[in-house]
């Protein structure tokens, strides 16, 4: 069996020896408490030092180690300890005695023996080897399996066997299943993959150099870049749905698959011939080709999304132009009218033009101004707006309509080329799930592929509502079947986005109920999966809605009985709530936090990052993506590069250029096979983990951890389909949105890219469940963050959402039928629920169940919330769910807004963490300087390499900077000075710059001290 070795010899000597401890450790850990506690005597002095310093060691480490690697001063401690006198020898302490203490801890414990529990430990292993965690990972997974069953901890040797006997044999039996699964004739077509051709220019599904160019999917939307996209999904559709029935006989989960695709993606095609094992090479092939169709039937999905309304939205624009210039061929009547209403427009227009250059004219005096803007305003005709009222009332009102409405379906109609060569045959390679999605476009669908896009009259026209029917059909009923494929393309579009239309292979497109917890799992374990989530309170909807029936009703009261002594909440005549919230004293960003970290200092960034990577130990984290070869970590100069060149946007080749004795080739696979976000959040991690562990940052938080979250605009300057155009932001170009998260510490601790057309309040809560260090207890966000389904969903899972929401006197206020608002209105309140505006219980009680499935979903972190989300939030029209999580959100939203409004120190402290949010964007902006700040990647998993390294640069300048101030303090025997300097700290911000260097340092060291040009030949010369 091939052993797998996941820790480096340095990390096994450190797992498998005692730990080393300090004299203040050692008189915590060794003692006779336990001794006196439990009545034990001892025959020999011998045995008594043993089982102190066994018990010790296991108190800490839980597990046993052997006599000889005891530590000599822990030794010498514990016989000062016992007052011994006498010479003693470690080897007396013989193994019968050793076997008969560890029995007794165990049992002092509470903990059980490894070999009791070995059995189930293995399955554990052969649990996870499913998944695609890395080896390392299985192994930190099964110390804690071990760990929450009381058991004893083996030795580092056990673990290795067993990870390595469990990978190796689920591998051998997915090999083995495939390979009885395969045909003579399949295997022959996936061993051909692998063979050299005679020809590699020929394009086929037996070139391997095709292999190359699959992997990575084209991000242009031209009819040239879909056109050679479709290519390349015909070859691979032809080999998924080849080679699928081989991989579903398998016990291969979707993360495995993915493993192996990402893998054979990464690696070079000598590295993919490596591999010795033909049927190991037939796996990584298959997982690589599935994985490439659930991709592309996505991204082609984005495609359809993003071309079909942007063609309605330019056929609208030519349409408007079309009207307003009369280009349409009406009788000559209409045509002179619409012509008439254009001059009035023109005349009105060139009349302003006259007026405006009178007033600022210098050429005349203030009264013959009056006089000649006088002359041009009141002529004896009727007025511009007369003559247009005049004419517009000559053309009868609906028929307006009508005229556009023709003019829109015929313009529709003639354009149609342009976004038939788009999404045309992109309809026909999508494969739709029938079973959940609306059967009258699955059946248009099928047609439309059966007939291959060449439509007849007796094509179905249920999915086409009645408005857009009678403008299918001309007055012969022939139908305009160019036009039908438009509108059949924009209602595929319309009922992706809704969720009435879900996609049977894909990870973004599938039905809601695919996100959530599956039915058989809930309904067998629901009580369960409550408990783990810690949401036992909603079990009970009628419970949970008497407590909060009390709890609104309770804050309408004390929100109204305060309105007399807040100075800063006052009543509209309109009736609604006006309020002003007192700043709280600015927060010196510059001077402060310079001043104690020394303003004549300037640090080159690599040295931060060196300093921090020796104190944090990131470097360990960045791990080699294989599973089952252990490769030495990157050098430091190699690892500092790469961070550098992705977090400040340099890019991995121009860093690899300017950077000597690394080059450009050794970064860019430093950073394919090590960089992941995985690795990136991990390292993240660790920083965080140090930063809560200084007492410093303490003075910055209070009893509750407060944090925040905004996204921030990037262009994206080359193609790339999850970049969206925004004229407000990116003028004429695509770009996305940045989503960071921070708490009231200044750590950076989340991040993600998302499309700018997508709301951010959707990915608010991925940031908040899947961190491993940052509990927070209140969340703000702006208005883009905010949602009444965000509102119930985060506070129902224990955090209290607190976004500063834009015209939030125009929110609704809602109550409970119980509670009607006239009851409120009876005790002479002011701040009442809007009219009408109740809480629909029905919904709540109906869907309770699924509300609840949803909650446990995301915070035993099944699916992103996003993922759910970004569903969920395009069927409100029809799926109860969303209603009923719409209505839960309203309770909170309502609760909040009543604080809101009552609680000045609630909307300071709001305030006060998106400023740090607001902050850390200019942060990112003096790290992020390269390449005019614009992303220069096409995917979002890139994007958010990218993203993370930067956070990971800003987290590194943030702890050096509590590093060094912490330092500071300690060394300051002044208390007058001391104080001093934390009154300073508490008014400045930690997240400080400018004593770094993010640009390097110039190297004015020249060898050559003359020109090297041969300047007299070079004139000579002559073209």
């Amino acid at each position: 069996m091939k052993q797998i070795n996941f820790l480096k010899d340095s990390e096994i000597q450190k797992f498998d020896l005692p730990p080393e401890l300090t004299d203040e450790e050692r008189q915590l850990v060794f003692t006779t408490r336990d001794i006196l506690d439990h009545n034990l005597s001892f025959r020999k002095t011998i045995t008594k030092i043993g089982f102190i310093l066994q018990m010790g060691y296991f108190t800490l480490k839980r597990k046993f180690f052997l006599p000889y690697q005891f530590h000599k001063d822990d030794i010498n401690f514990v016989i000062r300890l016992l007052d011994i006198k006498h010479s003693i020898s470690i080897s007396e302490y013989k193994k019968v005695a050793y076997n008969l203490h560890r029995k007794l801890i165990l049992e002092l414990n509470g903990y059980r023996k490894f070999s009791e529990f070995k059995k189930s430990f293995i399955q554990e292993a052969e649990s996870l080897v499913k998944t695609s965690l890395k080896p390392k990972d299985i192994f930190y997974s099964l110390l804690d399996y071990l760990e929450e069953r009381k058991v004893e901890i083996p030795k580092y040797y056990v673990f290795s066997n067993v990870v390595s006997e469990a990978l190796n044999s689920f591998e051998s039996i997915l090999v083995k299943q495939i390979d009885k699964a395969l045909t003579k004739s399949q295997k022959e077509t996936l061993d051909s993959l692998m063979i050299l051709p005679s020809n590699p220019d020929k394009l086929s599904s037996n070139n391997p150099y095709l292999i190359t160019s699959l992997k990575k999917p084209e991000q242009g939307i031209t009819p040239k870049k879909i056109r050679e996209s479709l290519e390349d999904f015909y070859i691979i559709q032809d080999l998924h749905f080849t080679f699928l029935p081989a991989i579903t006989t398998t016990d291969i989960s979707k993360e495995l698959l993915n493993y192996y695709a990402v893998w054979l993606i990464k690696a070079e095609h000598i590295q993919f011939e490596s591999i010795s094992n033909i049927e190991i090479k037939r796996l990584y092939l298959i997982a690589f080709i599935v994985y490439q169709f659930r991709l592309r039937q996505d991204l082609f999905t984005e495609i359809v999304l993003q071309c079909v309304p942007k063609y309605f939205n330019d056929t609208e624009k030519i349409v408007a132009t079309q009207f307003l210039n009369q280009t349409i061929d009406q009788n000559s009547q209409k045509k002179s009218r619409f012509s008439n209403i254009r001059n009035i427009i023109l005349s009105s227009k060139q009349q302003m033009t006259k007026v405006k250059e009178i007033i600022i004219s210098n050429n005349y005096q203030d009264t013959e101004k009056v006089e000649k803007i006088t002359q041009l305003l009141f002529k004896k005709e009727n007025s511009f707006q007369d003559k247009l009222l005049e004419e517009l009332s000559k053309i009868d009102p609906f028929n307006i309509k009508g005229i556009k409405d023709q003019l829109f379906f015929t313009q529709l109609s003639k354009g149609f080329r342009k976004i038939q060569n788009r999404v045309g045959n992109i309809i026909q390679i999508l494969e739709f799930n029938p079973n959940t999605s609306n059967l009258e476009i699955i059946s248009a669908i099928n047609y439309y592929k059966d007939k291959k896009g060449k439509i007849t009259n007796y094509a179905p026209t249920e999915f086409v509502s009645e408005k857009d029917n009678k403008w299918l059909f001309d007055e012969k009923g022939e139908l305009d079947k160019s036009l039908y494929k438009v509108i059949l393309y924009r209602e595929i579009s319309n009922h992706i986005k809704a969720g009435s239309l879900n996609l049977k292979y894909s990870d973004k497109y599938k039905s809601i109920d695919e996100y959530l917890i599956s039915s058989e799992k809930w309904n067998s374990s629901k009580s369960e999966l409550i408990e783990r989530a810690n949401l036992k309170e909603f079990k009970c909807v009628k419970g949970f809605l008497t407590n909060f029936k009390n709890i609104l009703s309770d804050q309408y009261l004390k929100t109204n009985q305060g309105i007399g002594d807040n100075t800063n909440l006052k009543i509209g005549k309109d009736g609604k709530p006006r309020i002003t919230t007192p700043k709280l004293n600015d927060v010196d960003t510059n001077n402060g936090c310079i001043e104690v970290l020394g303003s004549d200092q300037y640090l080159p960034l690599i040295n931060i990052l060196s300093e921090i990577r020796h104190t944090t130990k990131i470097g360990d984290v960045f791990v080699h993506y294989s599973r089952k070869t252990f490769k030495n970590n990157l050098s430091d100069d190699v690892l500092y590069a790469a961070i550098i060149g992705l977090g400040c946007n340099i890019g991995i080749r121009k860093m690899g250029k300017i950077s000597k004795g690394i080059g450009a080739d050794k970064l860019e696979y430093a950073v394919r096979w090590y960089f992941s976000k995985e690795n990136l959040d991990e390292a993240n991690r660790r920083i965080l983990a140090l930063i809560n562990n200084l007492s410093l940052p303490k003075i910055f938080s209070k009893d509750k951890l407060h944090t925040s979250s905004d996204g921030q605009k990037f262009n994206v300057s080359i193609p790339s389909l999850h970049a969206r155009y925004s004229y407000k932001y990116f003028g004429f170009g695509k770009g996305v949105s940045a989503y960071s998260f921070i708490d009231d510490q200044s750590k950076l601790f989340y991040n993600t890219i998302i499309s700018t057309s997508e709301r951010e309040a959707g990915y608010v809560l991925d940031g908040l469940m899947h961190n491993d260090e940052i509990e927070s207890n209140i969340h703000s966000t702006d208005t883009h963050g905010y949602s009444e389904i965000v509102f119930g969903i985060c506070n129902s899972l224990g955090i209290f959402f607190a976004p500063r929401i834009k015209n939030h006197k125009n929110q609704l206020l809602y109550t409970f039928k119980s509670h009607p608002r006239k009851n409120y209105q009876q005790k002479g309140y002011q701040i009442l629920p809007a009219k009408g505006m109740q809480i629909d219980e029905t919904i709540l009680d109906t869907q309770w169940d699924n509300v609840i499935r949803l909650l446990c979903t995301i915070k035993l972190k099944e699916v992103r919330a996003s993922e759910i989300l970004s569903r969920l939030s395009s069927y409100s029209k029809q799926h109860p769910l969303y209603k009923a999580l719409k209505e839960l959100g309203r309770i909170y939203k309502t609760i909040f807004l009543l604080r809101y409004y009552s609680e000045t120190p609630l909307r300071q402290a709001i305030e006060k963490q998106l400023n740090k949010v607001e902050l850390s964007h200019l942060f990112a902006k003096a790290v992020f300087f390269g390449n005019n700040q614009e992303f220069k990647v096409s995917t979002k998993e890139e994007q958010e390499i990218a993203l993370s390294c930067r956070h990971l640069i800003q987290n590194s300048i943030i702890l050096w900077n509590y590093l060094f101030i912490s330092e500071k303090l300690s060394k300051i025997e002044s208390k007058q000075e001391y104080d001093r300097i934390i009154d300073i700290l508490k008014q400045s911000s930690v997240m400080t710059w400018q004593h770094i260097n993010m640009h390097g340092e110039y190297d004015f060291e020249i060898s050559n001290k003359e020109s090297k040009f041969d300047l007299k030949s070079i004139l000579e010369f002559q073209i």
